[in-house]
């Protein structure tokens, strides 16, 4: 299980709107075009096919950030929501 920051900036309302619909299903939203989500490699994978099908790259942005388990635990957090990382009982 690895923590992954997922952004996307997409010009068409509709496929920004099925990218949001996409990710639900995986993470939780931080920002407007932000997810965190804690997945399995080949949940990633899957998801990344999905994602890609989604966007324009002539027109559209997407970035996956992985975050390592030491980087996750210096990540800065402040404001609305709660502290990212993987859920503690998902870690051994």
């Amino acid at each position: 299980m690895r923590l992954w920051l997922i952004s996307y900036d997409m010009s068409d309302d509709r496929q920004r709107r099925a990218m949001e619909k996409l990710l639900y299903g995986f993470g939780e939203k931080v920002n407007f075009t932000v997810f965190e989500c804690a997945l399995r490699a080949e949940q990633f994978k899957r998801l990344w096919q999905a994602m890609t099908e989604l966007i324009d790259p002539a027109t559209d942005s997407l970035r996956a950030y992985p975050i390592c388990i030491w980087c996750e635990e210096r990540v800065r957090f402040q404001g609305r929501g709660r502290k990212p990382g993987l859920p503690i009982d998902w870690i051994l």
